[in-house]
């Protein structure tokens, strides 16, 4: 089965955004309950402690150690929608910089004249028949070793978009891994011209 990396290249660019993280001091330790005294211990003529003078005091250092913490900027929450278009914009452009290397080992590679003549004209009547079935125009084929690479170009970008996978799905005579990248062009009418990269033949 044909493996396909589909990645559609994002317009403009995307800001990393990296906030910093200001931690948070850790919880207060809880307030020790005040000592009391053994009730086997003699009274000395100290006045024991009310439960209400206990609660007093606990309240006391609470509100000092929220005062404190009042006076200390508390972390930003993260934005989790900027970090998510951030590793999309990551993600995309490792793709295209593969597919980019991909084109130029294909432009360095030699032609196998045992296998690439018959190859380029059989994905070239297989793109044919495809192409006037999803609509595109087939502006070129060609064969190396084991590799091929076909330029199409569709009218539009919104065409492109709707069938460019419906390209990498189709079967060919070829049986090939197929790769397309497809190029956003910097106006949503223009048409647009794509490399499909057929690798791995057999």
């Amino acid at each position: 089965m044909a493996s396909v990396a589909l990645v559609g290249a994002a317009a403009g660019i995307a800001a990393a955004v990296v906030a910093g993280k200001n931690e948070l001091p850790s919880a207060p330790e809880p307030v020790a309950d005040v000592a009391r005294a053994p009730a086997s211990e003699p009274d000395r003529g100290r006045r024991p402690r009310t439960d209400e003078a206990m609660t007093s005091a606990r309240l006391a250092r609470l509100e000092e150690e929220l005062a404190e913490l009042r006076g200390q900027e508390a972390p930003q929450p993260q934005d989790s929608s900027t970090d998510q278009a951030v590793d999309d914009e990551a993600e995309s452009a490792r793709v295209q910089e593969r597919f980019a290397t991909a084109l130029q080992d294909f432009e360095r590679a030699q032609v196998d004249p045992t296998w690439a003549p018959q190859a380029s004209k059989s994905l070239r009547t297989d793109l044919g028949a495809l192409s006037e079935r999803l609509g595109f125009d087939l502006e070129d084929v060609e064969c190396k070793d084991r590799r091929c690479v076909a330029q199409l170009r569709w009218a539009t970008h919104q065409k492109a978009a709707q069938q460019f996978a419906a390209v990498a799905h189709s079967k060919y005579s070829v049986n090939c891994a197929i790769d397309i990248v497809l190029k956003r062009p910097d106006g949503e009418a223009a048409n647009v011209a794509n490399p499909v990269i057929f690798s791995n033949c057999q």
